[in-house]
C-alpha cells in the first residue's frame, strides 16, 4: 500500500526544478545518508516509468525520498522528520 501511493505521487507529482538539482549518484547519495544521518532504505519500488524510487530512514525518524534511473542517477524528493512505519494491516481488514 504505501509503494503504491507513493508511486502514485510520483506520477501525479512532477519533480520539481529545485530537486532536479539534487542529483548524484545512488552509491554517493546512500554513503551520504548513512554516514550523516544514520539513514538507509528501507523501501522500494519501481514506478510505471521504470524508475526506482526508495524511502530511506534512519532510528532516529529522519527520512528521505529519492528517485534512481536505470543508469544510477539518484535525485532527492523530499525529506523530513518523525517518520513512523506503520505496521501492516491483515488482508481485507478495513483501516
Amino acid at each position: 500500500m504505501i509503494k503504491l501511493g507513493l508511486a502514485l505521487l510520483i506520477v501525479l507529482v512532477p519533480i520539481s526544478a529545485q530537486a532536479r538539482q539534487h542529483c548524484t549518484s545512488r552509491v554517493n547519495l546512500l554513503n551520504h545518508l548513512k554516514s550523516v544521518y544514520g539513514e538507509e532504505p528501507t523501501a522500494t519500488g519501481l514506478t510505471a516509468n521504470g524508475l526506482m524510487l526508495e524511502v530511506i530512514v534512519s532510528d532516529k525518524g529522519s527520512w528521505t525520498l529519492i528517485l534512481t534511473t536505470p543508469q544510477g542517477v539518484s535525485c532527492l524528493l523530499g525529506t523530513g522528520q518523525n517518520w513512523t512505519q506503520l505496521p501492516r494491516r491483515l488482508q481485507g481488514a478495513l483501516l
